[in-house]
């Protein structure tokens, strides 16, 4: 062999060797702890039974219990063997109960084997039959497999070799099993289990027979061979009951079941076959009565409602409906007698009332299929299936009633069959709305329904009525709203009403914690409604809002509101009663809601927020008019009086608000305020003659202006009186900036882009709409400041922009103005085009510039000469030197033009001015300045 296979293998061996030994020295080791861990606690258990036995027993134990002698010998591994300890102890007597014998009632264990999912379903039906073949007596049950396999290959054998006449063989078969089920039932005394395993085997060889007899051979016909088969199954289940066996009832019953199908021939015969399946489910009625046999009842269910599922998916019509409908009801009453006999025989069994016992396939299963089977018989009939729900629902509640008697009796059993039939009277009635009712009235039905189901769980301490009811309640709003259904509704307003008061009941009942039992489920949903009461609060104020604004829509089709209103243009009334009920309601809700929501007054948070809105909503709808027009006043009349008055009733009554949204509501005002009054003076200027004027584009910049005047006015000094008392400093600040910053972007948009056209009026300089308005925006920011630097409470703020800062943005904001004013003179004096390129290029332009620049140079030069201010002598001499250089690179250019000599003249002659009256201060005063 190479080397390269021999090495590994040889690796290969050594290394199993290593793990071998490793395994024996891991196994050795773990055995010595073991027998270490014994030997302490032997000995620790020798020392408490010493010590236990020295100490004496009380009297009045001694004589309650019967000493019983325990001898107890120790041997420890050493081979020390201690010596037999005689113990007289007692155990404690206790009422012991009879085990139940029975695999169908669930019996409390202390251990529990965990639950097979289920993808393991094949392998457990697998270990079950495993666990029948090797439980109990296992050779008889191996035996009588192999029989029946022994007999099946023997008519086989035959059958192939021709040995004897079918009718001989079938004969031999038949007798078979006849000798298994005699043999069986004489030693069902003497030997039970193997007694019933042969009577099984017995069972299952003449079904074989027959089934071979008449579908294989022909040799029997129908009749004969479905007697025989009745025959065989009533024999079957009269031994099962002498015996006390479900297990052969059940074989005994599949075969008679499972005969139709095997058997039949197509003929279409349905009366017979379900007077056949009458007699076979009326013969498990009657061992239901005496017998606890739920394997049994299961078996009769699925087979009855399978096959008649089958033949009506198949072959129902119409002309079958009447005879259909009898074989239905009877089956589905046998099944609901059936399930109540199996709760009278469970806890009979059990020997303890106070359990509870419900056969969930059969109370839940018999009417959910029997209603889908019944629905398709009678779809066909109005309101056939409405009645058929209701008809159940009542039957569901009558058969509840009596067992709540039979509990009030002490048949505690009988507890949870009643309420699942109070369940499945309320899902009847639940089915039963919607197959009677349109669209409204199955909404507002389902409402009140889950509502009273909510209240019934209330009461009880149930959480699952509490989560039905809102479960309908949702599901009916759901619909209600539905746009199909909403746009039918005969009386939208009332539904809607009716829902919101329904969801205000809720919000009342979720308002305190409700008991509820121990149970995972039930802690769980608890914790969920905590969360659902504020929003079923919310839910009615919004459901209230909703009627309201659906009948002034209702009012404003009929043309009711335009009697107030000028009918020729837009019509905003509708909008602003809409907003107006929506105030209202947070108006009730901060006044009367803590009733049901403790932080009802959070509803002043809509009041912004609704307010702002309602703006955007008018001045997009209604582009063409204020919006204070159509009773606009009033509404923002009313939005502002309860504005301040939640900001009133937050600083005084509530703690809802934290002092920074206080201070973002107080600030807020200011902006709803100005835009307000700029839309209103926009639109009044917009309809005028005057739109096409600078007075249309100075309209917000001036109502800017005007707000940031009178706010500075009024917050400008503390007061004692609310809100200046607290809130004067943020008016300044959170309210004034961002208007100070949308004044100074308005000021700087005005001057670079009006021309300041003042029609009707002349244009005059600086007396024009543009001039003035940007004056006024500067001073307003002038003052704005000086208040700001005043205030006490904004002595912080305030420092944190140095006074000379603020007097060079004005500066250079005066200088921009100075500048544009002389572009708007020479705009409309010397017909220059009001263009930016245009007016670069114009030497007239130029010229005032020049001489305008060099007159700011030589006042700012003698202003600084005698105030002895070095630094704004410096300021001049730059503009000064800024205008000498825009007369070499620009006017120089002008040959032969009259402004070329002005503009050098005038430049020259204020050199000379400025050098004779204002030279440069010394260096001390700018000492003495700084």
């Amino acid at each position: 062999m190479d080397s390269w296979v021999l090495w590994p293998l040889l690796g290969l061996g050594a290394a199993l060797h290593l793990r071998h030994e490793i395994r024996k020295e891991v196994a050795a080791s773990i055995a010595a702890n073991n027998r270490k861990n014994a030997q302490q606690l032997a000995q620790a258990n020798i020392q408490s039974l010493v010590k236990a036995t020295a100490q004496p027993i009380t009297p009045h134990i001694a004589q309650a219990i019967e000493p019983v002698a325990v001898d107890l010998e120790l041997t420890l591994d050493e081979g020390v063997l201690a010596p037999p300890i005689q113990l007289r102890s007692e155990p404690i007597p206790s009422a012991s109960k009879p085990r139940v014998q029975n695999d169908y009632i669930a019996t409390p264990k202390a251990h529990q084997e965990p639950q097979t999912s289920p993808v393991d379903g094949v392998s457990a039906l697998i270990q079950r039959g495993i666990d029948w073949l090797l439980g109990g007596n296992t050779m008889v049950r191996v035996g009588v497999v192999v029989v029946f396999i022994g007999l099946a290959f023997l008519a086989k054998y035959t059958t192939q070799q021709g040995l004897l006449p079918i009718e001989l063989r079938l004969s031999f078969i038949a007798l078979c099993g006849l000798v298994l089920l005699s043999f069986g039932f004489i030693k069902r005394k003497m030997m039970p289990n193997y007694a019933l395993a042969l009577q099984g085997g017995g069972v299952a060889v003449l079904y074989l027979t027959l089934l071979a007899t008449m579908k294989g051979y022909g040799l029997l016909g129908m009749p004969i061979t479905f007697s025989l088969i009745i025959l065989v199954c009533a024999a079957g289940c009269l031994l099962a009951l002498l015996q006390n066996s479900q297990a052969l009832a059940v074989m005994s019953l599949a075969g008679g079941f499972a005969a139709p199908v095997l058997l039949s021939t197509g003929s279409g015969d349905y009366i017979g076959l379900f007077s056949y399946y009458m007699v076979l489910n009326l013969a498990i009625l009657l061992i239901a009565y005496f017998k606890y046999w739920r394997a049994l009842n299961l078996l009769g269910f699925l087979a009855t409602f399978g096959v008649g599922t089958s033949w009506g998916l198949l072959s129902f019509t119409t002309e079958n409906h009447l005879p259909t409908q009898l074989f239905l009801i009877g089956f589905f009453l046998i099944y609901l007698i059936t399930a109540l006999f199996y709760a009278k025989n469970a806890a009979r069994q059990a020997a303890n009332t106070h359990l509870e016992f419900v056969d969930q396939t059969l109370v839940f299963g018999a009417p959910i299929i029997g209603f889908a089977l019944q629905y398709g018989l009678i779809k066909h009939l109005p309101l056939g299936a409405a009645f058929s729900a209701l008809i159940l629902a009542f039957l569901y509640a009558l058969l509840s009633m009596l067992l709540f008697n039979k509990i009030k009796q002490g048949k505690q059993h009988y507890r949870l069959l009643a309420e699942s039939f109070i369940a499945l009277s309320v899902g009847f009635i639940t089915v039963t709305i919607p197959l009677a009712l349109d669209g409204e009235f199955l909404a507002i039905t389902w409402a009140l329904q889950g509502t009273a189901a909510f209240w019934i769980g209330a009461r009880q301490a149930r959480w699952m009525p509490r989560l039905l009811g809102l479960v309908l309640y949702a599901t009916s709003l759901s619909i209600l709203l539905e746009p199909m259904t909403w746009a039918e509704l005969s009386s939208p307003v009332l539904s809607t009403l009716i829902m919101a008061v329904l969801a205000l009941i809720l919000a009342v009942w979720l308002k305190k914690p409700l008991a509820h039992s121990n149970s995972s489920l039930a802690q769980t949903y608890s914790s969920v409604e905590p969360v659902l009461h504020p929003i079923f609060y919310v839910l009615g104020l919004l459901l209230i809002w909703l009627a309201c604004a659906t009948q002034i829509a209702t009012l404003d089709q009929a043309g009711l509101l335009s009697r107030f209103t000028d009918a020729s243009g837009d019509n905003a009334l509708q909008i602003y009663l809409v907003a107006a009920t929506a105030l209202l309601l947070v108006f009730a809700s901060m006044q009367w809601g803590r009733n049901i929501y403790a932080q009802a007054d959070a509803a002043a948070y809509c009041i912004l927020p609704v307010a702002l809105c309602t703006f955007l909503v008018v001045t997009v709808s209604h582009s063409s008019q204020t919006v204070l027009a159509d009773y606009g006043w009033a509404f923002w009349l009313l939005a502002f009086v309860l504005h301040y008055y939640s900001l009133y009733w937050a600083d005084h009554h509530s703690e809802l608000f934290t002092k920074s949204v206080r201070r973002f509501a107080h600030a807020s005002s200011v902006y709803i305020l100005l835009a307000v009054f700029g839309q209103s003076l926009y639109q009044v200027v917009h309809q005028s003659s005057l739109v096409t004027s600078a007075w249309q584009s100075v309209t917000f910049l001036f109502c800017a202006t005007v707000c940031l005047i009178l706010l500075t006015i009024w917050a400008g000094k503390v007061r004692n009186s609310w809100p200046l008392r607290d809130y004067s400093a943020v008016y300044l600040q959170a309210g004034a900036i961002p208007l100070v910053a949308l004044i100074a972007w308005l000021v700087t948009l005005l001057m670079l882009t009006s021309s300041g056209l003042a029609k009707p009026l002349p244009f005059i300089p600086i007396i024009n709409p543009t001039d003035l308005t940007v004056l006024l925006g500067i001073g307003s920011l002038a003052v704005w400041f000086a208040s700001l630097r005043n205030h006490p409470q904004m002595q912080m703020f305030s420092s944190a922009i140095s006074l000379r800062n603020f007097y060079v943005c004005m500066a250079v904001a005066l200088f921009v103005w100075l500048n544009t004013a002389w572009l708007r003179t020479a705009h409309h004096y010397f017909d220059v085009a009001w263009q930016a390129d245009v007016l670069f290029k114009s030497f007239a332009v130029q010229t005032g510039y020049a001489i305008l620049w060099s007159t700011l140079a030589l006042v700012l030069m003698l202003v600084a000469h005698r105030r002895l201010s070095r630094w704004i002598w410096m300021v001049g001499a730059a503009l000064l030197a800024l205008t000498v250089v825009k007369l070499v690179l620009i006017d120089l250019a002008n040959h032969g033009g009259m402004e070329r000599v002005i503009a050098f003249i005038v430049v020259g002659v204020m050199l000379l001015i400025i050098g004779y009256f204002a030279p440069i201060p010394p260096s001390t005063g700018d000492q003495h300045e700084a």
